[in-house]
């Protein structure tokens, strides 16, 4: 072990320091949980968005065909 100093810890702080990462990995593991069911909103969002997109190009093409009929009379 040369070159390598030895690191003398408190078992109380090895402790707080072990429960400390616990609760790290907790937070994560429940921010990867909420990212998940935004990325879910987001692709229903879209979803819904898309549709509305399509509706609105239908509702203008009808709107253009009924404007060349009347334009024919």
């Amino acid at each position: 072990m040369e070159g390598k100093a030895k690191i003398f810890v408190k078992i109380q702080d090895y402790k707080d320091i072990k429960d400390i990462l616990s609760l790290m990995q907790q937070k994560i593991g429940e921010a990867k949980a909420v990212l998940e069911r935004i990325n879910d909103i987001r692709t229903k969002e879209d979803k819904i968005v898309a549709k509305w997109g399509g509706d609105i190009k239908d509702i203008e093409e009808r709107l253009v065909s009924i404007n060349n009929s009347l334009s024919r009379v």
